[in-house]
């Protein structure tokens, strides 16, 4: 174990000095770097200052108890990983820290291995999150309005409406003929806006088979139909807290266009993409208007939108 612990920094925290240095002894031979303190004060203190991967809280503590020290620490460091020390009285307690976001507790008097097994958890866990953080910094730069290359005055433009366009929670409409940079546009918007933390769940809508287009959308309960074997989340709730770019949305059936509509007209935020037209922002919502089948979801979304 010790190799691929080498360096993690680990902050014990407790106000029994002998089970600090129990918990010391243990985590350095197996080459983790230790810090401790002895109360939650103190804690917080360190833990700014050490930035370990992982805190161990005795729940139990004078003047500042564990959950409230996580609390602390939790308030500076969002992505904070804690694992609480508790006696077999106060599981109740362990159990209301876990629901507010402490990875794992373990009971005294706890089983070294067991105690290694927890820490290396969370510590692989403190490690996968920075990863995807990384991830998503890298997703955030390629795909940012900067990655849009061009300098005539219509590329100028064109990335000033991205840039003013993701700051609100707008839908909105990307038209332009085949191989213009459409969905290239479409990320941009997602990871200059609020949203870039969320998902971009993309459809492609003429590729869905007019069967599936409802499951496909809003998903299905286990066996709501004869292949429906379990329960499906839909896109719509694939990209919540996120965005939705609909790719070639006039190709959906008429029927399906309307159920569409609807989610539509009521969400906050998602994204279209359509083909052969211009760069374009939703109108406010008092101004859209009556959805008329003949003429088709496409035109209708065209009626939504005015040029920004």
């Amino acid at each position: 174990m010790a190799s691929s612990t080498a360096g993690t920094r680990i902050l014990v925290v407790d106000d029994e000095e002998r089970i600090r240095a129990i918990l010391s002894a243990v985590l350095k031979d197996e080459s983790y770097t230790v810090q401790t303190a002895s109360d939650g004060a103190e804690a917080v203190k360190r833990y700014d200052e050490f930035k370990p991967s992982v805190v161990i809280l005795d729940l139990q503590m004078p003047h500042m108890d564990g959950l409230d020290t996580f609390r602390r620490i939790r308030a500076s460091d969002p992505k904070a990983v804690a694992i609480i020390l508790t006696a077999h009285g106060t599981i109740q307690s362990a159990v209301q820290a876990i629901k507010e976001g402490v990875y794992d507790y373990l009971t005294k008097p706890f089983d070294n291995e067991q105690l290694l097994l927890v820490v290396k958890r969370a510590a692989d866990l403190r490690q996968l999150t920075g990863e995807v953080d990384q991830l998503k910094q890298e997703l955030q730069k390629k795909y940012s309005v900067q990655s849009i290359l061009g300098e005539s005055p219509v590329m100028n433009q064109v990335r000033e409406q991205i840039g003013r366009i993701a700051q609100t929670d707008a839908t909105v409409l990307i038209e332009g003929e085949s191989g213009t940079g459409k969905e290239l546009v479409g990320r941009a918007i997602h990871y200059e806006s609020k949203r870039r933390n969320g998902p971009l769940v993309i459809v492609d809508c003429g590729a869905i088979p007019s069967n599936l287009v409802e499951s496909e959308f809003f998903g299905h309960e286990k066996g709501a139909f004869t292949d429906a074997r379990e329960q499906r989340a839909g896109k719509f709730e694939e990209a919540d807290l996120g965005s939705i770019f609909l790719d070639e949305i006039g190709d959906l059936p008429a029927d399906s266009q309307i159920k569409l509509l609807r989610v539509l007209q009521d969400m906050k935020s998602n994204l279209l993409d359509l083909r052969d037209f211009d760069f374009l922002g939703l109108a406010h919502p008092a101004e859209i208007p009556r959805y008329d089948p003949a003429v088709g979801l496409e035109s209708y979304v065209r009626s939504m939108t005015e040029r920004v």
